[in-house]
């Protein structure tokens, strides 16, 4: 598990409790999900947030990319 901030871009709802996304953090950029709880919790586009994530592998239509794994979304920033 690791711990960081990241800018989130691009959100959508894949199921009641799944958000795809994509997160930056200075020059780089990942494809991230998360399988959330309480489906009342949202990432908005445009904004930081400090979260607990893994990297996990993405298999999907024979093709593989990494991608961030938020396990707990800790705090938001302006």
């Amino acid at each position: 598990m690791f711990h960081g901030t990241f800018l989130v871009k691009n959100v959508r709802e894949l199921r009641s409790n799944t958000l795809k996304c994509t997160v930056q953090k200075e020059q780089w950029a990942l494809d991230a999900i998360w399988f959330r709880r309480n489906s009342e919790q949202s990432l908005e586009e445009g904004k930081r947030y400090t979260m607990v994530y893994a990297l996990s592998v993405n298999r999907w239509r024979s093709r593989e990319n990494l991608q961030l794994r938020i396990e707990k979304v800790l705090e938001e920033h302006p």
